[in-house]
């Protein structure tokens, strides 16, 4: 997930520093080095990253791309924040996000 104040920036974020997983493990199990990997992903838009990375501010969005995997029956979930925004992910997972994730 990449938080960000509004949902562009977030997505340019997650484009800047995951769009190499858009290739799938695959692709990125065969790349050499990082010039590969930028090779590889040159075509990958922000809004393809913004496809499989739940980007932006609002709690709804992360909410619904978090409870796919609840759905599909994990109970264990771990939240990475795309970028070096890592301590207004906190600030918005407070306040935000954790609520809505305790189990009752």
């Amino acid at each position: 997930m990449c938080y960000g104040e509004r949902e562009e920036d977030a997505q340019k974020t997650a484009h800047h520093y995951f769009r190499w997983s858009i290739t799938g493990w695959a692709g990125m199990a065969e790349l050499p080095d990082t010039d590969s990997f930028t090779a590889a992903s040159r075509h990958v838009s922000p809004e393809m990253v913004a496809q499989l990375v739940s980007c932006g501010p609002l709690a709804e969005r992360h909410l619904r791309a978090i409870d796919r995997y609840m759905q599909a029956g994990y109970d264990h979930i771990i939240l990475v924040q795309i970028g070096p925004n890592q301590e207004g992910f906190f600030e918005f997972f407070e306040r935000e996000l954790a609520s809505s994730l305790r189990k009752t």
